[in-house]
């Protein structure tokens, strides 16, 4: 009984020895855990505020290009209406320049008829000046 007493005592010993180092070593694992779980909540953060602020970032960018894409349809319908004015303008000098053809045309054969007159006057007063 005694001997049983000893070893039962012994046993216990080793027990409490091996639950004191478990305990020791679940308030490190515990420890180290909150550790784990502060830096993760850390990093966390970091990244919803990084990803907050990409997201801004994306919203300005995507505003930023709605205001271009704005810009580049005034621009063509800007183009486009000055294209139409160009194409209407073109219209206006080709017929203008039709006409100065036509009115160049007639000056030269009111030119070629003056100078047949001229002619004719020129004989005719040479005759008049030799039946005198």
């Amino acid at each position: 009984a005694f001997e049983r007493k000893c070893k039962y005592k012994e046993e216990s010993t080793h027990l409490r020895e091996d639950l004191s180092h478990t305990s020791d070593k679940l308030i490190d694992l515990q420890k180290l855990s909150n550790e784990t779980s502060n830096e993760m909540s850390k990093t966390i953060n970091v990244l919803q505020n990084e990803r907050a602020t990409l997201a801004s970032r994306g919203e300005e960018r995507k505003y930023e290009i709605e205001q271009l894409n704005e810009k580049i349809n005034e621009l063509q319908h800007e183009a486009q209406e000055n294209g139409n004015q160009l194409q209407s303008l073109q219209a206006d000098v080709e017929k203008q320049d039709k006409s100065l053809r036509e009115k160049n045309q007639y000056i030269v054969a009111l030119e070629e008829q003056l100078s047949k007159y001229k002619q004719n006057a020129a004989v005719e007063k040479t005759r008049a000046d030799q039946t005198q």
